[in-house]
């Protein structure tokens, strides 16, 4: 006020004299000022009302676009990767589709499209600051995953929401838990592993608490997993994981903030008790128990000081216990004897006046090994199924399965089976392939010209005229004629 005061008193001053002036002083502050100041009061408040409608609806544009229900998107910092979730499918976008997608829609809004700068980057922003991770799924998208879990390990429903669930806290949290499943299923979660390390890298590790071999564990944090149906995988089984890794892992996501972690899922909201007894059950078992529970089932008391146990059935028989409960090898041989308390002959490794039934088929198929299988260089590709059926036939009694057989063979006699069916260097003296074969051919006395396919028949033809008891495979066959027949 001082210096507009100085301000007129200078002018009235100056043309104190002016009457023309001083008239004019007059009307511009009276009449004039107050008409431009109302018209300036009017401009401010209109561009005031302006720049704020224009901020809000270009809130409200930003949030509609990071809100349609049929296209979002995500980031994942480690990876710098854009996520895009469209018709329930998460996927990798390229930052430039997703600005194409925002000037695409402002386009159609006039008043923003000047904006557009601002608002591609206030919208960029919030996408990097939405964490895919946190997004929660559709349920289509959930029963998708679902089904692809439960079709590629051979799973009910439950058991793939505990899998998933196992998965999430991995991804979102640190578990103290330790998972033990079997060996066989280690590609089908290794390769899980790789896929989930193509978008998070080394900030999360999918499977860094799954083992598939025990180690002196604590059992209060180990967890069993009942995966004894999956098949080894093909190389196409993985193609629907692979295709939906980031659905997997969001589900996965879901499930452990939905359900706290993997233990409350088996507790307070699985419906199936078998997984959640057979799951902790190492954590409400200690070590003595579970031996306790072998010896009350595997073994048997007898005066009969003939009978006895030696160190190596009884390991045999430990494995086909833990086998049988589908448990991991808890005990290792060594430690064995110290559990098991029992008196032994420490000399000759033998538990005195104890028997068990579950060594009646051991006892035989050892004395069939020892009396018909020979070591043979020579002889290759003797088939686990053909010793098999050779041991039922001469113990029509005491039939083996080829699982059993396997676990014989593997233990007792460190036998190499290679793709789960054939044993090198072995042969049987009930059964001379190559002598039945030799004779077989050496009895065509046809001069025409023939194919192998057409000798294995007359081979097979002939072995069933002479009555012998078992015919070789073709592949055993044709093997046989290359290595030893190739003028025929």
């Amino acid at each position: 006020m001082d210096s507009i005061h100085l301000v007129l008193n200078e002018l009235f001053e100056k043309y104190k004299d002016n009457a023309v002036m001083k008239d004019k002083i007059k009307t511009y502050i009276c009449e004039r000022l107050p008409i431009k100041l109302e018209t300036i009061e009017k401009d401010i408040i209109s561009r005031t009302n302006r720049k704020e409608y224009l901020n809000q609806i270009s809130e409200t544009f930003i949030t509609n676009f990071l809100n349609n229900q049929d296209k979002s998107f995500f980031y994942i910092p480690v990876s710098n990767l854009f996520i895009a979730y469209k018709n329930y499918h998460y996927s990798i976008v390229n930052e430039d589709e997703i600005l194409n997608e925002v000037f695409k829609e402002l386009r159609q809004e006039k008043e923003l499209f000047p904006w557009k700068h601002k608002i591609k980057n206030n919208i960029m922003k919030k996408i990097k600051e939405n964490y895919v991770l946190n997004h929660i799924p559709e349920s289509e998208t959930i029963q998708k995953v679902l089904n692809i879990i439960m079709y590629s390990l051979k799973i009910n429903k439950e058991y793939a929401k505990y899998i998933l669930t196992i998965f999430g806290d991995n991804l979102l949290k640190s578990s103290n838990n330790i998972y033990f499943t079997s060996p066989e299923t280690k590609k089908w979660f290794e390769n899980i592993s790789d896929y989930c390390y193509c978008y998070f890298k080394h900030s999360r590790n999918l499977i860094s608490n799954i083992k598939f071999k025990y180690y002196y564990h604590d059992f209060s944090t180990s967890r069993l997993l009942n995966l004894n149906n999956y098949i080894c995988f093909q190389n196409n089984d993985f193609l629907d994981i692979k295709d939906n890794i980031l659905d997997i892992l969001c589900v996965s996501a879901h499930y452990s903030t939905r359900f706290n972690s993997a233990d409350d899922f088996l507790l307070h909201y699985c419906s199936e008790d078998s997984i959640k007894n057979y799951s902790f059950y190492l954590k409400f078992n200690s070590k003595k128990d579970i031996v306790q529970q072998f010896k009350k089932e595997y073994l048997e008391e007898t005066n009969d000081k003939h009978l006895f146990i030696n160190h190596s059935n009884m390991v045999f028989i430990w494995k086909k216990f833990l086998k049988e409960k589908k448990l991991p090898l808890i005990i290792f041989s060594n430690d064995l004897h110290e559990y098991l308390e029992l008196g032994s002959d420490k000399q000759t490794e033998t538990y005195n006046n104890l028997t068990s039934r579950k060594l009646k088929h051991v006892r035989l198929f050892n004395i069939f090994w020892n009396k018909y299988m020979v070591q043979d260089e020579k002889e290759q590709d003797f088939k686990i199924s053909e010793i098999i059926r050779i041991y039922n036939n001469k113990n029509p009694n005491n039939k083996l399965t080829e699982e059993y057989v396997v676990s014989i063979i593997e233990h007792f006699y460190n036998k190499e089976i290679v793709d789960n069916k054939f044993i090198h260097g072995i042969s049987c003296l009930l059964w001379n392939k190559c002598k039945e074969i030799s004779e077989a051919i050496s009895s065509y006395n046809k001069n025409t010209d023939i194919s192998i396919l057409e000798l294995y028949k007359y081979y097979c033809s002939y072995s069933n005229t002479k009555g012998f008891e078992y015919i070789v495979t073709k592949q055993y066959f044709e093997k046989y004629i290359r290595e030893n027949l190739l003028c025929i």
